[in-house]
């Protein structure tokens, strides 16, 4: 992701091109093109681009079986978001580390995890901190499965083979710290939990997409949300990012089916996956008018209520 700091290695190299060459075009290829702090990259006072040439929207990608499809479910239990701070626009990764880490949670994530995944081969975790990792993966071995855990002072070597481990099938689980957002291509993830909050709709973008890849095993990736993020940002394939008037920061569209947790657009009336009916909205204007003529001491006749 390109920072908007002027003294990044991109923006000198860019600027120097520039002194070069007043001419020279600046293009860029990113499935991101949106910033934390200031949203799209062609927006904005320090924007690098003037426009997009050219946008292929995931929900086209999907639709033409480029991508896989997502289902998404919220966990049982959510990460205790109240205390955690931001800094720079971002959960603080100490308060949030801290408040995923409380062992009962850790508990009951790992028990959903292993449940709901039970027909999966490939299961991809983030977690809050590197300590959270660890106790994530000591859960899930519990249950029996092979987990390796990838962490940035993992030697390179030792990270290879885990992931090499990983993609053979070796191992039914990687559970990472902020090393495989980016980067990490492994066809064969089916299941990607999210033990996690981010305030980045660039960076839940990456998560979810790990599980976006085509495989002859899968039909399709569940995606389990123990951060909120996808309240937080929607659904992948109608992310609406921060713009540079303001807007796009609402919360996403979104609600979870009370029965199996899986999320659904706020319209839908009965889950595609349970059966779940939802009830009917209420109208807030019949309650309006019943409230207006209470106070000003009318009676109704029971047809008019």
């Amino acid at each position: 992701m390109l920072p908007r700091n002027a003294n990044t290695r991109y923006a000198r190299f860019i600027n120097d091109m520039q002194q070069c060459n007043p001419q020279v075009k600046v293009v860029g290829l990113t499935a991101t093109p949106y910033r934390l702090d200031s949203g799209m990259l062609h927006e904005g006072k320090d924007r690098l681009f003037d426009g997009i040439a050219h946008d292929i929207p995931v929900a086209d990608l999907m639709e033409k079986g480029f991508l896989c499809p997502v289902i998404s479910k919220g966990g049982l239990r959510q990460i205790d978001l109240s205390g955690v701070q931001k800094r720079g626009g971002e959960f603080v990764e100490a308060d949030l580390a801290r408040a995923a880490s409380d062992p009962e949670l850790v508990a009951a994530t790992v028990t959903e995890i292993v449940t709901l995944g039970a027909d999966r081969n490939g299961w991809l975790v983030f977690s809050s901190g590197v300590e959270h990792a660890r106790m994530l993966a000591e859960g899930i071995r519990e249950y029996g499965h092979s987990v390796g855990v990838v962490t940035g002072d993992l030697g390179s070597t030792e990270r290879a083979q885990i992931l090499s481990d990983f993609k053979a099938g070796r191992l039914r689980c990687i559970v990472n710290c902020n090393v495989l957002t980016t980067g990490f291509d492994a066809p064969n993830v089916d299941l990607v939990a999210i033990v996690r909050a981010t305030a980045s709709t660039g960076l839940y973008v990456q998560i979810v997409g790990r599980g976006t890849r085509l495989h002859k095993d899968k039909e399709n990736c569940l995606v389990l949300d123990y951060g909120e993020n996808v309240a937080r940002h929607g659904f992948i394939d109608q992310i609406k990012p921060k713009r540079a008037s303001g807007s796009g920061d609402g919360e996403a569209p979104v609600k979870a089916c009370p029965s199996c947790q899986t999320y659904l657009p706020t319209a839908v009336r009965v889950c595609p996956k349970c059966d779940h009916q939802f009830p009917e909205p209420e109208l807030n204007h019949g309650r309006g008018r019943q409230a207006r003529h209470a106070a000003c001491d009318v009676s109704l006749r029971p047809d008019e209520r």
